[in-house]
């Protein structure tokens, strides 16, 4: 291995930069991951897999059999990902209210969009803006330009 990468190198071959790509884009992307499911501060759930996530594990029709069986193994509070988005789950009425009706206004905006999207945009569509002071008013004035 050693001397057939060595006469690679030697013969001016493109091919060593092959060899040295792989391995530093592998230990790139490992880095990113693990630092990134580190700084999500998310509850347990079944493990994914890099990139498609739990995508494999759930088919749709048969989607509220497996978030039965995850709810049962790990709480009625759990997560999962679906390719690069997390899904969060909330499967008991009790933590459906202590959530959405107690603590509703921490928890009702929605994710931010795109780079691309803010900035063609400009954030002033109601479906981009998080929940807020701003939305509110857009939210009354477009409803009271459907009542008029």
């Amino acid at each position: 291995m050693t001397s057939s990468l060595y006469q690679i190198i030697n013969n001016n071959s493109p091919g060593w930069v092959f060899y040295l790509l792989i391995p530093v884009v592998l230990v790139i992307y490992l880095v990113f991951e693990t630092v990134s499911k580190r700084s999500r501060n998310y509850p347990d759930g079944p493990k994914s897999s890099p990139l498609v996530g739990n995508m494999f594990d759930v088919s749709v029709p048969y989607l509220h059999l497996k978030l039965t069986e995850w709810s049962r193994k790990y709480g009625d509070f759990f997560a999962f990902t679906m390719a690069s988005t997390a899904v969060v789950v909330l499967s008991s009425p009790d933590v459906l209210n202590d959530l959405i009706v107690k603590k509703g206004q921490k928890y009702s905006s929605r994710p931010l969009p795109s780079p691309q999207a803010a900035l063609i945009t400009q954030n002033a569509r109601i479906v981009n803006m998080p929940y807020g002071t701003q939305f509110r008013a857009v939210t009354h004035r477009q409803m009271s330009f459907e009542t008029s």
